[in-house]
């Protein structure tokens, strides 16, 4: 009888300027604004938790968890970057660019991104789904003490260019340059420049900072996370393993 929705960070909306200061971090109580949708996937993630929101308006036992950006090791063998889940973009992102076909960074890489390993959100899912709010109401759930009916599954806060940086350490392979910007009659339309490598859409999102705080979830059920440099190494000895690094 209990639901627990799988959410997504674009549900919240993406962090820092024009609405907030550069380094503000999102949380459970920020709230998207409807004018600022890069596509129509993160629409779609906002009305899912808005229909989630009133399931639980209804009294229902449902629940959502909002990981951010996962990366990790797959539980399926994988023999190359072709063989990848399409849900695994930072580690195809990082794949990539070990390949050397990682168009760039895009912005000015400062932007924030929170990483969180997919191992911690899975455990996660299992350790919410198995709460109990006492011992002798053992049938209330979400437990009544949990102040959220959304929780973020977040990890570390990372510069985008300090993320490669470390990967690059662990995988023998020098950091990106800034992403190259193709002029033209497009380019002028678009702005200026049209990204090389990706739509307009992808770069816009990878450009804009996605910095989160699982603080709630730590507080109300006590939610860990691993280092973000502990899951890197973890990830980058699998994604070697699995021929998406050189030996």
């Amino acid at each position: 009888e209990r639901l627990i929705h799988t959410s997504h960070y674009f549900a919240l909306g993406r962090s820092g300027e024009p609405r907030s200061a550069p380094d503000f971090v999102n949380d459970e109580y920020w709230t998207h604004d409807p004018g600022d949708m890069h596509d129509a996937n993160e629409e779609s993630q906002c009305d899912a938790e808005n229909a989630i929101n009133q399931r639980v308006s209804l009294s229902e036992q449902v629940l959502a968890l909002i990981p951010t950006m996962m990366y990790g090791p797959e539980a399926r063998a994988v023999s190359g970057r072709g063989d990848l889940a399409t849900g695994n973009r930072i580690v195809a992102m990082l794949a990539d660019h070990a390949a050397g076909n990682y168009p760039g960074i895009p912005g000015d890489g400062q932007q924030w991104w929170n990483l969180v390993h997919v191992e911690d959100v899975a455990a996660a899912h299992v350790q919410v789904m198995d709460a109990d709010d006492a011992a002798d109401a053992p049938e209330v759930w979400p437990p009544s003490a949990w102040a959220n009916w959304h929780y973020i599954c977040g990890g570390e806060n990372v510069r985008l260019a300090d993320l490669f940086e470390r990967f690059g350490r662990l995988a023998g392979v020098p950091a990106p340059g800034l992403v190259k910007l193709k002029k033209g009659l497009l380019g002028r339309l678009f702005g200026g420049a049209e990204p090389v490598g990706r739509s307009k859409e992808r770069f816009a999102i990878d450009s804009h900072s996605w910095a989160f705080s699982a603080a709630v979830a730590e507080t109300d059920w006590g939610y860990t996370h691993r280092p973000l440099d502990e899951g890197l190494e973890q990830t980058v000895a699998w994604m070697r393993s699995s021929g998406l690094l050189a030996t």
